[in-house]
């Protein structure tokens, strides 16, 4: 069975934001914790889920998401990172 995600509109609309960011943060919100928004993972994880074969360019696009107030970055977790998905921009 599938979970549903909403996001608001808000978020299709930022002219900041390039496709693959989008695509990377509606990753980022279906790995997600439902209830806190926050997820640990690494990069090759992250690469994987989101199928991304750059890890540069994957590592730049978390990084616009953190500077554009989409996720905040956590404390590193057995050398996985840790990001909060603020919960405003989505339902899950």
């Amino acid at each position: 069975m599938s979970n549903s995600i909403a996001i608001k509109e808000d978020l299709l609309l930022d002219e900041k934001l390039k496709s693959q960011e989008l695509c990377l943060f509606l990753q980022l919100i279906r790995l997600c914790d439902k209830e806190t928004g926050i997820i640990t993972i690494s990069a090759a994880e992250l690469m994987k889920e989101s199928r991304m074969t750059n890890k540069g360019r994957m590592l730049k696009y978390i990084n616009n998401l953190i500077e554009y107030g989409y996720i905040d970055r956590l404390e590193n977790i057995n050398k996985k990172s840790t990001y909060r998905v603020h919960r405003e921009h989505f339902f899950k």
